[in-house]
């Protein structure tokens, strides 16, 4: 047996203690991220799902039901969060309010996310004079309003129901979305991988949906969980400005825009109660989004 040297000894120890500390490295990686679970927040969000899913079951009086002999009632046994100044029941309300800005918000949300993969993708594998003018007119877009695009877009379609206030308010909203994922793509053209499958003939196509998506989307997930809160956001304000939906069409916004009224009778109930469930929803959404995006910059290789 040959005599190991006393450098070979040091290595094998300084290699051992390498492994170690990078085992180490990673199991404190790990349980960080594990304490790091948004727990509170996702179950918030489930929670407010669920209720808008389960809203037939869990109103005790139907939305259009006026009880109004008993108008701006505080709440009390028969009226759990109180009434509004039409007599309807505000608890009841609440879960089909936050079922229709839900729909609302994942309507504009998935056609915000289409548009800003559709043109984001074909602006980075263009040639450099589409991709210009591409990026150009996302320019002008973006630096107009986002409330002017709405007003413009409300005003020429008089007739607002849950698809085409969803419609509306996503296709004002991907602007900045599509210029990021342009940058994304853009930049991984040039990774080896993608060279290596333009090589062996692979089209586009193939190469955007089954190379650069998958590598995109993740380091993405903050912008694009921020483009849900930010529609349903929207739907309240437009709701609240009497460019939204319909009156009789529950949502949020549209429970909040009796806040001066209510104000006037002194029925804080009727403003802070559907202000508070709208400000969960959002938070538990942004906080999610943070999650992920935190989730997908990993500090260090598991290998």
């Amino acid at each position: 047996m040959a005599k190991r040297s006393p450098s070979q000894d040091l290595f094998d120890r300084a290699s051992a203690a390498d492994r170690q500390q990078a085992q180490e490295l990673a199991f404190r990686v790990r349980e960080s991220e594990r304490r790091a679970l948004p727990y509170f927040s996702g179950g918030i969000f489930i929670l407010l799902c669920l209720a808008a899913l389960c809203a037939p079951l869990l109103a005790v009086h139907s939305p259009e039901q006026f009880f109004l002999t008993k108008a701006n009632m505080p709440p009390c046994a028969e009226f759990f969060l109180g009434t509004d100044p039409l007599g309807r029941d505000l608890y009841s309300l609440l879960f089909y309010a936050l079922r229709t800005s839900l729909a609302v918000g994942l309507i504009s949300f998935t056609v915000s996310v289409l548009l800003a993969l559709t043109i984001g993708v074909i602006s980075a594998l263009s040639p450099d004079l589409i991709d210009r003018a591409l990026q150009r007119l996302l320019e002008l877009l973006q630096s107009i309003p986002q409330i002017l695009l709405f007003m413009l877009l409300c005003a020429i379609i008089p007739s607002h129901s849950i698809l085409t206030l969803g419609l509306i308010i996503g296709s004002c909203s991907f602007f900045a979305l599509a210029r990021l994922l342009r940058s994304e793509v853009k930049t991984l053209l040039s990774a080896d991988f993608v060279l290596a499958a333009r090589g062996l003939g692979s089209s586009a196509a193939r190469i955007a949906l089954t190379h650069l998506l998958p590598q995109v989307l993740p380091g993405l997930s903050f912008a694009l969980t921020s483009t849900l809160s930010s529609a349903i956001a929207a739907e309240a304000v437009l709701s609240f400005l009497g460019l939204g939906l319909s009156p009789e069409i529950l949502s949020l916004g549209g429970l909040l825009t009796i806040s001066e009224r209510a104000f006037l009778m002194h029925s804080w109930w009727c403003v802070l109660i559907p202000g508070l469930v709208l400000t969960a929803l959002l938070g538990s959404v942004t906080a999610l989004g943070s999650y992920f995006s935190r989730r997908s910059v990993r500090p260090c290789s598991y290998l």
